[in-house]
This record gives C-alpha cells, sequence and structure tokens, in this order.
C-alpha cells in the first residue's frame, strides 16, 4: 500500500466535494428538468382542453347562425318557387325579425303586393278591352 500524505488526501477530499457538487447541480437540473416536463405535460392537457372547447363552441356558434341566416333564406326560396309556379302574387312571408331578414322580407311582400296590384288592374283592363271588342263587332 501506498502511503498518502496529507496533501493528497486534500486533494482527494476536494476532487470528491467537486464531484459531489456536480452531481448535486446534476440532480437538481434533473429535477428541474422533470418538474418543468411535468408543468409541460399539465399545460399540454389544459392547451388540449381549451382546444377541444373552442371547436365545440365553434360548433355550436355556427349551427345557430345556420339556424339564424339559412333557414329563413330556405324559407323565402321555398316561397319565391311557389309564386314562380302558381303565380300566386298574395302569397306573403310572415316574419317578426327587425334585422336584415327581416328587411329582406319586408321588401318581398311589397314587391309581391306591388305585382299582384299591377297583375289585377292590368286583367281589370284586359276586361274592359274585351268588352269593348264585343260592342263593336
Amino acid at each position: 500500500m501506498t502511503m498518502q500524505t496529507p496533501k493528497d488526501s486534500e486533494l482527494k477530499r476536494q476532487s470528491l466535494q467537486k464531484n459531489f457538487a456536480l452531481l448535486m447541480i446534476a440532480n437538481v437540473l434533473t429535477v428541474s428538468i422533470l418538474a418543468t416536463m411535468a408543468f409541460l405535460v399539465n399545460d399540454l392537457g389544459l392547451g388540449i382542453f381549451i382546444f377541444a372547447l373552442s371547436v365545440i363552441i365553434a360548433t355550436l356558434l355556427a349551427l345557430r347562425l345556420q339556424y339564424l341566416i339559412s333557414t329563413p333564406i330556405l324559407t323565402l326560396r321555398k316561397i319565391m318557387n311557389t309564386v314562380s309556379i302558381t303565380k300566386d302574387y298574395s302569397i306573403r312571408i310572415t316574419c317578426d325579425r327587425n334585422d336584415e331578414i327581416g328587411d329582406l322580407f319586408f321588401c318581398f311582400n311589397n314587391m309581391l303586393h306591388e305585382i299582384d296590384q299591377q297583375t289585377r288592374a292590368l286583367s281589370i283592363k284586359q276586361k274592359i278591352l274585351e268588352e269593348k271588342t264585343k260592342m263593336h263587332v
């Protein structure tokens, strides 16, 4: 066995202290990294939850907007087709909305009213002309 001098034992002790300090720093960094990863996983779960909640809210909002906008427009299209096929200009759309859709329905009803009045006036004038031509014949 070799004999250690006090200087050697002091160097060994300092080396052990340095290694221990490095090991402690490494452990602290490892714990710190693991804790950070745990927060990230928790944040990732929270992010996924918020994203899923956002998708659900957007879907519900889209369905509501479809009901508020598309349904009245489809109703208008159906009434337009009916008027076009039957030539019945007395048909009206009922609407209690005070927005752009309500304005559209109001204008459509006014247009049908004008067409109905003009059609009736033309029909009356046609009958008068037919009666006059019958008298002259």
